[in-house]
C-alpha cells in the first residue's frame, strides 16, 4: 500500500508542476500561487458509481491517502506549504457526464488541476472539456493513443499508451523460442470492443506486422460479454499460435 500510495503522491506533485511551472492555471483560479495555510483545489474524475465503481474507488483511496501524506508532511513546499484539497467528481463512466462533470470542475469549483479518468472512452471526451476550458488534465489510467496524441497544451499522462503494450506482446512472442517456448508465427488477436481494445489491438496488428507475424484473426467482443463462445469458436477455427487478449 505504501509503494501505491507514493506513486499518487508523486502523481499528485508532478501534476502540480506542470500546472504552476507552465502557468497553467485553473479557470479563474489563483489559487496555486501558494502562501501560508492557502488551499489547492485539485479536482478527481473517476466512475465512483455505475459498472466501474469498485475500480473507481480503489483509484479514489490511492489519491485520498496521498494527499493525506502530502497535507501531513507540510503540504507543498515549494508553494510555502499549501494544502492539497481534493474536488471529487463522477464520470458514471458515461462520457457525456465526463465532459459536464470537467466544466462543473473548472468553472464552479475552479480546480487547479484535474486526475483522471479510468477508461479511455471518458478520457477522450474529458479531455478535450479540460483543454477548452485550458485546465491541466493528469491522465493516470486511459491508455487509449489518441487521449495524448492530439497536440493538447494542457493535457498529460503518467500511464502507458495502447500501442506500448501491444508492442510488448508481440515482443513477447518473439522471445519465447530463447525462453524454451514454441516458434510463434501466426497470432490471433481477442479484444473488447472499447477505445482500450481497439487502439491496443491496432497497434498490435502494426508490431506483429513490423515482426513478420501473421495475424490469422482479429475479433471484437462487446465488453459487458460474460459469454464469449462464439468468438473463442473463431479463434479455434483460425488455429493460431498464439491468442494476444485485451480485455
Amino acid at each position: 500500500m505504501k509503494y501505491r500510495t507514493s506513486i499518487w503522491a508523486v502523481a499528485l506533485v508532478a501534476l502540480l508542476a506542470l500546472s504552476t511551472a507552465a502557468g497553467l492555471v485553473a479557470c479563474g483560479g489563483d489559487d496555486t500561487g501558494g502562501g501560508g495555510g492557502s488551499e489547492i483545489k485539485i479536482g478527481t474524475l473517476y466512475p465512483v458509481s455505475g459498472d466501474l465503481a469498485k475500480l473507481g474507488d480503489q483509484c479514489m483511496s490511492g489519491i485520498k491517502l496521498a494527499v493525506e501524506e502530502i497535507n501531513a508532511a507540510g503540504g507543498i513546499k515549494s508553494m510555502d506549504g499549501a494544502k492539497l484539497t481534493l474536488v471529487e467528481a463522477d464520470s458514471q463512466g458515461k462520457p457525456d457526464v465526463a465532459i459536464s462533470e470537467v466544466e462543473r470542475l473548472c468553472q464552479q469549483d475552479q480546480v487547479s488541476a484535474i486526475l483522471g479518468t479510468y477508461q479511455s472512452s471518458v478520457a477522450l471526451p474529458a479531455t478535450q472539456a479540460a483543454e477548452r476550458q485550458q485546465t491541466t488534465m493528469l491522465i493516470t489510467t486511459a491508455v487509449a493513443d489518441d487521449v495524448t496524441d492530439k497536440g493538447y497544451k494542457y493535457i498529460f499522462r503518467i500511464c502507458p499508451k495502447a500501442s506500448w503494450y501491444a508492442k510488448d506482446q508481440i515482443d513477447f512472442c518473439q522471445a519465447l523460442p530463447e525462453l524454451g517456448g514454441p516458434t510463434i508465427e501466426t497470432v490471433a488477436l481477442l479484444h473488447e470492443d472499447t477505445d482500450f481494445g481497439q487502439s491496443t489491438s491496432k497497434g498490435q496488428i502494426q508490431y506483429a506486422e513490423e515482426a513478420g507475424l501473421d495475424v490469422v484473426a482479429n475479433i471484437a467482443y462487446p465488453a459487458s460479454s460474460a459469454v464469449l463462445t462464439t468468438q473463442v469458436s473463431k479463434i479455434k477455427a483460425a488455429n493460431p499460435d498464439i491468442v494476444l487478449t485485451t480485455t
